[in-house]
Order: C-alpha cells, then structure tokens, then sequence
C-alpha cells in the first residue's frame, strides 16, 4: 500500500505532485508492505530520525486505533513498514462483514519541527483468512473460496515437459518464461543490463554502400588517372613533375611561372600544346567540353609566334586583370588629340610579349577560342610589309593576328589588352585580322590600327567584320579598318549583325594623322555602313562612323569629331550619304552627310535630338527628316541647309548661320519645297522668313521664329 503525503498541503494524495486527496482501499488478510513518499512541490522529502505514526480507526469519532504501526525502515526516497490487519480488535471489528469502511491517520514529527498529520477515508475488504493476532484461521466453506470444479495443483509436484508446454501455451507466454536472467546465449537480459547503453563500443561489422545514405560517389571509385576512377594524394599530375613543369588537370593545364620570361613563354607553349591533347571528361573536346590554359601571373616572353590552332582550347589568366588605360576627354573638343592615352603601354598582371620584329606575337587559327583577361603585346620596333594577295603575310606582325581561314564568329574575348610597338598602321597593330573579323569582344583595350581588317589595296577579297563589341576601347584607325581602293571597296564589307556598345575610337597623332579615323572611316574614304548595324553610345574622333560612303546603320548616343557619319572628305570620287537613323547625337563639322571640302555629299536619313556644329559648308537635304535637332553654320555667307529636292521635314529645329552674313537657314538653288515647322532662325534682317527665295514652305502656319536674337 503506498502513501503519498504532502507535506506543503498536510494531505494525502492519490498522486505525488499535485494529484487528488486520496481515498484508500485495503485487504484485510497477510501482511503487506505499506510505502511512504512525503513531497515538498516537486521533490521528494527525507527527514532525520522522524516519529512516523498510521494509525487504523473505526470510523467513529474518538475511536481507537484498530491498528497501529511506528516502526519503519527508512531508505533515500521513503519510509517503509510491515502492515497487517490481523489485530484481535479489528477481528472483532469486522466481525463476518465483508467490508469495514475505516479512517487511516498519518502522523509526521521531524526534528527539524515540522509536525504534520492527516485523516482519510480507508475502506477494508473481508480477507480470506481471519483469526486470532498473528494466527491464520481454518479454510471457509469451498463455495466461498474456490470453485470445487476448478483443478487444483500440489505445489510439490514437478510438471513433465508436456505439461510445461501445455501451461505455457494455456497462458500464452513465449519462450523467455523458462529462460534464466544472464548475458549468454539461451539468456534473457535483466532490464538494467549495461549493454543497452549508448556507451558500448561497436564490434567489428561490415555494410553495404546502399545502407549509408550520404555517401558520395567518390567512395566507390577505384584509385587511377582515367574517367570515372579518383586521383591518388601523390598523384605525379599534383606537381610540376612535367619535363616543363607544367601542371596538368583533367581540364586545364596550369602553366609553370618559375623562371625567366624566356622560360615561362616555353612553359606556356609547352601548356598550350599538352592542352590540346586533353579529353576533359573522357570526351573528346567540343564547344561545351573545353580545355583550358591557366597562365599565372607575370611575363612571357615568346621568340616565336604561339599559334592558336587547337579548337575549344581557350587561354585564360589564373587572376584576370581589367585593361585600364586613360578614359578623361573633352566632349566639346572630341576631335582633338590626346584626349586618350592610347599611345602609352600599361600592361596588366599577366603578359604575354614577343620583341621579335616580323612575327606576331599570338595567330589564331583555331575558330573557336576564349582569351581571358591578360596582355598580348608586340615590342618589336621593325616595320613590316604587305602581301599582295592577302592583307597580311608571314612577315606581317602585330601583338594578334586573326589568321587566314580563321571564321573566329564563336570566339570570345573578354578583359584584354592588345599592344604593338609598330610605327604604321599600314603594316601592323594591336589587333588585326587577315580575312574576316568576328567574334565576341568585351572589355577589351588596344592601341591604334585594332580591331579591324586591312588597308588599301591589301584587303582580302572576301574579307567581311561581323563581330559584337562592348565595351572595347582603342586608337586611331580601329574598329572595321579603312581606306579600300576602289578596286578593293566590292569585297570588303560589313555584316548587318555587327553591334558596337559603349565603345571608344579616339586617340592622338598616328602615322601623321590626327584623330580617330574609326568606326569604318579614314581621312580619305572608310567602309560603308549597311542597315542593321548597331552603334550605342559609342565615341570617336574626327572622320569616324564611316566617310565617303553611304551610311545607314543605327546610332544612339554616339560622338563624334568632324567629318562623321557619312561625310565626304579630301576625294572627290568618294561622296558620303548619311542614309542611317541617329538619336540624340553629336558630331562636328562636316557631318551627316556633309562635306569638308566641297565635294559634295548629303544626309537622306533621320536626326533625331542630334547636333552638328560648326559646319564651314552647307549640309544638303534630300529627302532628309530633321527633328528637335541643332544646325550651325560658322562660315560667313554660308547657308546652314541646302535642299536638293522637295520632299525633307524639318521640325523644332535650330537652324543657324553666322549673323549678320548673307548666309540662309535654309536655301535651295532652284525651286524647291519643304516642311520646315517650329523652327528657331536667325540672320532675319537678311532673311525674314529664314528660307531663300527657291525655297517654299508646306506649312501653311508653321509657327517658326526668326531672328537676330536666336543664337
């Protein structure tokens, strides 16, 4: 029988720790062992040497205990104590009833002076036996006890193993009931067996790679060099063990940079060749399963021309360093020199150089490539010379040749930086290319005559530019090339898929020539310009954008110096047209389809938002539309516009001419007619109306506003 006292409560409980007042039910029969737990809150409580009294009562006030016990034995959780309600007087308490409802007191007295008591219903059920304090009494009727059908055991008698087997089964016990407590085979482990502890140690076991469910794939690869086996720790490709102590991986190829720069450009040729030879994957090499050459920081110097003719071999700086030459310049002074420091090396981390006159210092070959981020440059101080079937030849040199037969439209180029030591453009520059420029280019620098393809009469017959460039920045002379001999102009052309973004052709004084010359123009005749080629935001200098060609094309947000856009220049055989769309431009004088030297040349096209300044000559119109646009004339008795038919728009236009000369805003030779609206003229104490007197507006209200007021 268990108490459970609450010693902050002075209760009994039917619960430790916050259970119901209890109610107690006994059996009035042998002795048996009666167990108290005293609680404080939540814990247990012990005392020192306490008087523990239980006392058995009739249920009427004032009676005397039945039973009584103050002997315990004490342990660390409780008291324990021998009960037994075989008393004479509980006997004849009971007497022949089957029940004795009682009350049961507890009395707690501590040193520690804590007394405590409690008083609870106990009801007692009628024992088997009864008699005398101490003594059993003879067996009740049968009826009473025992069924007499029921079968009946001698506890003497000893089973046979059928009989074992059959009670076993009777009571639906398994195996274990006849089995010993121990540690062995055949045993049953006791409930506090050491080994059910997650201390044990593990004993030897094996399992299979199926069972553990994070294991990578590499645990079940077998050491070796090939696909689908691991590299061993002292792996002979983990050092510079190679007869040039380059590295080798499945795929890249680190070149050795220990040792002179002489050394480092053989270990880098060294690399390039080994490269080839890689089967990244165990595939052979395509352009979505490349190869690599990783070269490391510093200089090497090659005696020989490294020909890139290995296709998906790709050359890549291991720390890839952004080309950084000087970008200030004067917006309103493009066409001036040094606006770009173009003209002084500034090599990166990473250089790649020849000093051998004569030779390039890298030809590709090879359609498909990648160069990342290091310098290419030829020091060399020699002058080559041209082919006569070809732009350039065995001799010709630069610091990068696109070779011949080389389609290059799928390589990239990406953060390099091209530099020639050459003194001509004709000969020899930082980028060039012997038939057809293609490609992917970004962020890439050069100095003057890049980016392009030949010169003159040198011009490959089938040569063509085709590339997207962003951007890029470069001298004089770059981006498409220049100057094709009238027998030459047929084959050299430009791609309409070819794109320029944000990038820079404008520079210093190159082989006599100032400016930029760029963007297919020259300082004679440039290449024409064909629709669908893209110019944002580019910049160039002086007779750039294309000249003494027909222009068409789309710029946005270009610059350019004088002579820009279709001008025409010094020969009179070549007259520009600017036939193209531009939008929020600025150009100098000359441009648009303007002439510089009077040799005629027009504008068809489209301005919109843009400005050309400081004209010297008239800009003809034909069929032209100019609109929120800027014209200025600063010739004295130079007319701004000149019409050569009927049919151009001019709206919320400036159109100026030097004040107080006798030049026109808009003059016409003959009669002619045009839509000139919301216009802004001066010069009107020449010309009241801002037109000459050929020319007729088609506006009949056309709200323009002349003056010598209007600058």
């Amino acid at each position: 029988m268990l108490l459970t006292f609450d010693l902050d409560q002075s209760s009994l409980l039917s619960a430790p720790r916050g259970g119901a007042k209890a109610v107690y039910v006994a059996k009035w029969g042998l002795p048996s062992v009666l167990r108290l737990e005293c609680w404080r809150g939540k814990n247990r409580a012990t005392f020192t040497d306490p008087v523990i009294t239980f006392m058995v009562k009739d249920a009427i006030e004032n009676a005397e205990s039945l039973v009584t016990i103050n002997e315990w034995t004490a342990d660390s959780t409780g008291y324990t104590a021998v009960l037994s309600f075989n008393t004479v007087a509980f006997n004849e308490a009971i007497g022949t009833a089957k029940k004795l409802d009682t009350v049961c007191e507890i009395q707690i007295q501590a040193e520690e002076g804590d007394f405590v008591s409690q008083t609870v219903p106990l009801s007692v059920l009628r024992p088997v036996i009864t008699g005398d304090e101490g003594t059993p009494l003879a067996q009740p009727d049968p009826e009473q006890w025992l069924d007499a059908r029921s079968p009946r055991f001698d506890k003497t008698a000893v089973l046979n193993g059928e009989e074992q087997a059959q009670l076993i089964s009777n009571f639906g016990f398994g195996d274990s009931v006849t089995r010993n407590v121990g540690t062995t085979a055949g045993t049953v482990a006791a409930g506090d067996d050491s080994r059910f502890s997650d201390a044990r140690t593990p004993l030897a076991h094996t399992h299979s790679a199926a069972d553990i469910a994070d294991l990578g794939d590499a645990a079940t690869r077998n050491v070796g060099t090939a696909a689908g086996t691991v590299a061993a720790g002292d792996d002979v490709r983990f050092t510079f063990q190679g007869i040039t102590g380059t590295l080798y991986g499945n795929a890249i190829v680190f070149v050795d940079p220990s040792g002179t720069d002489l050394q480092r450009g053989a270990a880098l040729v060294a690399a390039y060749e080994a490269a080839k030879l890689l089967t990244p994957n165990g595939l052979a090499l395509s352009a979505f399963n490349r190869a690599a050459v990783s070269i490391p920081p510093g200089n090497y110097k090659l005696t020989a021309t490294l020909t890139l003719d290995g296709e998906f071999v790709d050359l890549i700086a291991s720390v890839p360093a952004k080309p950084s030459p000087r970008r200030e310049f004067d917006v309103d002074n493009i066409g001036e020199s040094n606006p770009i420091d173009f003209s002084t090396y500034r090599p990166g981390f990473t250089v790649v150089y020849s000093e051998t006159d004569y030779v390039s210092t890298i030809t590709q070959l090879a359609d498909n490539v990648k160069l990342y981020g290091f310098t290419v440059a030829h020091l060399g101080l020699g002058v080559g010379f041209l082919s006569e079937n070809l732009f350039l030849d065995a001799l010709d040199w630069g610091a990068l040749l696109i070779g011949p037969g080389c389609d290059n439209a799928t390589s990239l180029y990406q953060d390099m930086y091209f530099w020639s030591a050459c003194s001509t453009f004709a000969t020899c520059g930082g980028v060039r290319a012997y038939e057809s420029f293609s490609g992917t280019w970004i962020g890439c620098v050069s100095n003057s005559a890049s980016f392009r393809c030949g010169y003159g009469d040198k011009i490959a017959p089938t040569a063509v530019f085709s590339a997207k460039m962003y951007d890029c920045m470069a001298g004089p002379f770059s981006f498409v090339g220049d100057y094709p001999t009238e027998a030459r102009k047929p084959f050299y052309s430009i791609d309409p898929s070819t794109r320029f973004e944000r990038c820079v052709c404008i520079g210093y004084s190159f082989d006599g020539v100032e400016g930029a010359c760029g963007f297919a123009g020259c300082n004679i005749t440039g290449i024409s310009i064909p629709a669908g080629v893209v110019f944002l935001e580019c910049v160039a200098g002086n007779t750039s954008f294309g000249i003494g060609n027909t222009i068409n094309g789309t710029f946005i947000r270009c610059r350019g110096g004088a002579g820009c856009f279709g001008s025409t220049n010094s020969d009179p055989s070549t007259s520009g047209t600017f036939a193209g769309y531009a939008e929020d431009c600025f150009a100098g004088s000359g441009s648009f389809g303007g002439n510089q030297s009077g040799y005629g040349g027009k504008c068809t096209g489209t301005l919109v938002r843009c400005t050309v300044t400081g004209n010297e000559l008239p800009m003809s119109l034909e069929g032209a539309t100019i609109r929120d646009s800027r014209i200025t004339t600063i010739t004295s008795g130079i007319n701004a516009v000149e019409l050569l038919d009927s049919t151009s728009v001019i709206s919320n236009s400036d159109i100026i001419v030097f004040q107080g000369s006798t030049g026109v805003p808009i003059y016409a030779a003959t009669a002619k007619s045009v839509a000139a609206y919301h216009c802004r003229m001066n010069n009107a104490s020449n010309d009241a109306n801002g037109l000459g007197g050929n020319v007729t507006n088609l506006v009949p209200t056309p709200y323009n506003v002349v003056s010598d007021h209007v600058q």
